[in-house]
């Protein structure tokens, strides 16, 4: 993948996150755009690429709560790197493969970010609003995953 187009696809995430996933919410459930796009560039490039994409994305967000400053490019830059070794192991092709990536990527993100906050009713957080919005990721993260790889393919 084009360097611009990974760029492009980051700042195109945090603007769904800031606008559409906001209103697209069911309370406190919502799809985190950001992630599916980290999570889109880490499976289709490099270590270096899915590492770097991950911090930049995680700090972008990180300036909208400066409180917890580092903690989403930390868990990113993880996730990025971590996806970016597994990517060849995974058929990124099968819509299955695709939600379960999502699913549990976005678990361990929220999550790791949940403890990190240190939420107090961890248990209620988890069932209310953890599962759901990773649920709501990977349903979300399949179908942008899908208009992704049709564009990728017109253009390649």
């Amino acid at each position: 993948m084009n360097i611009f187009i990974s760029i492009l696809l980051i700042f195109i995430g945090l603007s769904l996150d800031t606008t559409v996933s906001r209103l697209i919410s069911i309370g406190y459930v919502r799809p985190y755009f950001l992630f599916i796009f980290l999570i889109y560039i880490s499976m289709d490039s490099g270590i270096k690429r899915g590492t770097l994409f991950g911090f930049i994305g995680g700090f972008l967000l990180d300036c909208f709560s400066p409180r917890y400053l580092g903690a989403q490019a930390l868990i990113f830059s993880i996730v990025g790197f971590f996806l970016s070794n597994i990517a060849n192991k995974i058929d990124k092709t099968k819509v299955y493969a695709q939600f379960l990536v999502l699913f549990l990527s976005s678990l361990f993100y929220l999550t790791l970010y949940s403890l990190i906050m240190s939420v107090k009713s961890f248990p209620e957080i988890l069932v209310l609003s953890i599962i759901p919005s990773t649920f709501y990721t990977g349903v979300a993260g399949v179908l942008v995953f899908q208009i992704l790889n049709r564009l990728c393919q017109k253009q390649g």
